[in-house]
């Protein structure tokens, strides 16, 4: 996405008024606006350019909007600017992890738990969802080491019990995937992730009438959710009602604010709808702006 920089530029004089949070970053990442978040990201680099966490977090927007060349030089810098912090070996290991390779990205993660004396347990949840994260780097065995020892050293955190819920549903067991994220929600009843994670293991099972449930609770607690959108779109997909899956995909669109890897989602997903004439029109559109992704 060659406008990203653009893109944020214009945004920097509306950002810096509102004098957003790393929390407000994250939570718009979260919700797939990774342009937006970029822009926050930038501001408060120059604000704290020494803070290696949001380097870290920086380079994980990147990730997620599927730029990892990008995250390289921003890992990099984290580091630079504060050797001290772990999270950017982190983040070093996930560009490893992601290509295939478990040792290199297994010695960085390593590395950053022990120079976080293995008593930080954002480093620890970190690094478990790092070794679950990319089918070619999995090492699900540690996953399940970092996380669970991540919970006795926070056990009120309810991010670790979401995390934890994910291994479970990567080992395929999901009952005990239920089971966390009904304890991270007796934790924090607003948490969105596992109320969506919950309706995508209804989802998996075809039990998209369960899945439907919570991706609609999900809302009801933050209404600008994105991907639960994307969620209910895809489930009224399955189950053939065209319109309400087109409905909730278009409010999926606005909410991400038409990001690129969204509207290459909803392309497809008109294609799958036989809707040619629609897919057409949103590969044009993203032509426009960003041919990257189409190569």
């Amino acid at each position: 996405m060659k406008h990203i920089l653009l893109f944020s530029t214009v945004l920097t004089f509306s950002i810096s008024a509102k004098a957003q949070t790393l929390k407000d970053a994250i939570q718009l990442n979260e919700n797939e606006q990774q342009e937006e978040a970029a822009a926050i990201y930038q501001q408060l680099i120059i604000k704290e350019p020494a803070n290696g966490t949001i380097y870290y977090y920086y380079g994980e927007n990147f990730i997620d909007a599927e730029q990892p060349e990008k995250a390289i030089d921003v890992f990099a810098k984290g580091i630079e600017k504060d050797p001290a912090n772990p999270l950017n070996l982190i983040g070093q290991a996930e560009l490893k992890l992601m290509t295939g390779d478990l040792n290199g990205g297994k010695a960085l993660i390593e590395l950053a738990v022990k120079n976080a004396a293995g008593k930080n347990a954002l480093v620890l949840m970190e690094a478990g969802e790092a070794f679950m994260r990319y089918k070619k780097g999995q090492d699900l065995i540690s996953a399940q080491t970092y996380l669970e020892t991540a919970a006795k050293m926070d056990p009120k955190n309810p991010e670790v019990y979401n995390l934890l819920g994910d291994l479970y549903s990567e080992l395929n067991n999901g009952t005990m995937a239920a089971t966390n994220y009904n304890k991270a929600l007796d934790i924090d009843k607003n948490q969105v992730k596992a109320l969506l994670h919950k309706g995508q293991l209804y989802k998996r099972s075809t039990n998209y009438d369960g899945a439907k449930i919570e991706f609609e609770n999900t809302l009801k607690i933050n209404p600008n959710f994105a991907p639960a959108y994307r969620e209910l779109g895809e489930v009224y997909f399955k189950q053939r009602q065209i319109e309400k899956a087109k409905e909730n995909y278009k409010k999926y669109l606005e909410l991400s604010k038409n990001n690129t890897m969204a509207r290459l989602r909803y392309g497809f997903f008109l294609h799958e709808s036989d809707d040619n004439m629609g897919a057409q029109a949103e590969i044009n559109n993203i032509t426009r702006v960003d041919s990257t992704n189409l190569l």
